[in-house]
């Protein structure tokens, strides 16, 4: 099975940077995020209209509330063949 590479884009790290104030372990869950779209990026969900290459998946927050609205909603760009995923 091959590795994909991630990577975060200027803007997505802007986010991150907002977002880590109110969010102490934010790092830690984007190093997490990072680990799994890095064996298995098709296992999030296609968003339609972008003719499969653009994904969203739903990453659980170590400092959010449990449930169905917790948690983190990442964007990403990746095309079958590629082996670069991008954060954005």
């Amino acid at each position: 099975m091959p590795t994909f590479e991630v990577s975060f884009t200027e803007p997505f790290e802007r986010c991150l940077l907002k977002l880590k104030r109110k969010y102490r372990r934010l790092r830690g869950d984007m190093e997490d995020l990072s680990l799994f779209l890095e064996q298995s990026p098709y296992r999030g969900n296609p968003i339609p209209g972008y003719a499969h290459k653009v994904w969203k998946i739903r990453w659980p927050g170590r400092d959010m509330a449990v449930g169905k609205r917790g948690g983190f909603r990442a964007i990403y760009y990746w095309k079958k063949p590629e082996t670069t995923v991008y954060c954005f």
